[in-house]
């Protein structure tokens, strides 16, 4: 996890932040073409968020 990655997500639209790290992780190919993607609950867990 990068510096950047591991900051914590704050303001009001902390939907466009995860979306933004996912968007960034798939382009760098942590989730390549036909994989899933983390469940929702990995997701909250990982990013402190409900």
């Amino acid at each position: 996890m990068s510096t950047e990655e591991s900051r914590w997500l704050t303001g009001g639209q902390v939907y466009d932040q995860i979306a933004a790290r996912l968007r960034a992780r798939i382009t760098a190919g942590t989730y390549p073409p036909g994989t899933a993607l983390p469940s929702e609950a990995a997701l909250v867990a990982e990013f402190r968020v409900a």
